[in-house]
């Protein structure tokens, strides 16, 4: 009998479908982890305008468009707009009664993925102390809304921010 070379068409077969699948399972993990760095990434945002915001706040300052001269801030804040936007807003007073400068509005999702921030309040604002000036400290979750992945934002009293697992 002659030396057999190569392989038969069975054995391609074979090697060609544990590819496949192997594949399938790498491209599936990764997705995975694209979305949770999307819903990860959302709440690093958050975490930055609330931030920014507590900042603005206790500036005090009067170069706002809008304001008018010598008007200080007194507030600044986040207002939820829909499931999946909010508003970053100044105001000179210390009420919520549509006087309020939006500074920009952010809209998720992160990369095209269905991402949703469930809000325990309407809206949260920090006073001229950076104190938060909505009660008590407030969690946000930002989460995917086709997959069990969420991050939680905490905004404490004291006004601090920042991102939990």
């Amino acid at each position: 009998m002659g030396r057999r070379r190569g392989f038969t068409l069975i054995e391609m077969m074979v090697v060609v479908a544990v590819v496949s699948i192997v594949g399938s399972l790498a491209v599936m993990g990764f997705v995975r982890w694209q979305r949770h760095g999307a819903v990860r990434e959302a709440g690093v945002m958050m975490v930055g305008d609330l931030r920014e915001l507590r900042a603005l706040a206790q500036s005090g300052r009067t170069d706002f468009a809008g304001f008018g001269p010598g008007v200080r801030v007194e507030q600044a804040g986040l207002r939820r707009v829909g499931v999946n936007t909010y508003e970053v807003f100044v105001d000179r007073d210390e009420l919520s009664d549509g006087n309020e400068l939006t500074l920009r509005t952010v809209e998720l999702p992160v990369h095209g993925f269905p991402i949703e921030v469930v809000w325990p309040v309407p809206e949260v604002r920090f006073d001229r102390s950076g104190l938060l000036a909505t009660g008590t400290e407030q969690r946000f979750t930002v989460r995917d809304t086709q997959l069990s992945r969420s991050v939680t934002v905490l905004v404490s009293l004291g006004g601090k921010s920042e991102l939990l697992r």
